[in-house]
């Protein structure tokens, strides 16, 4: 059995302040408009682990993109995905 106190503990915590387009450099941050403290972002982040036997073993990486750079990496493609309407 576990007895509990209640206590306040105070603790500082990373939070994004700013998140910037790797393709472009933009910023995509903006303001939440109902007014919560953190912002919005504007675009797509997302990690790669890299396989075995690739350039990049064992590594992975976070890449954070605007819209913009998303059409335009999509658009790239030579067997670009389609699109789904989104609900």
């Amino acid at each position: 059995m576990k007895d509990y106190i209640e206590r306040t503990v105070t603790e500082i915590q990373k939070v994004i302040s700013k998140v910037t387009c790797n393709g472009c450099g933009k910023d995509m941050t903006y303001p939440d408009p109902i007014g919560t403290e953190h912002g919005c972002v504007r675009g797509v982040s997302f990690m790669v682990a890299f396989g075995y036997g690739s350039e990049h073993d064992g590594e992975q990486v976070e890449v954070d993109l605007c819209d913009e750079c998303v059409d335009k990496w999509l658009k790239s493609m030579v067997n670009p995905p389609p699109f789904i309407p989104y609900m």
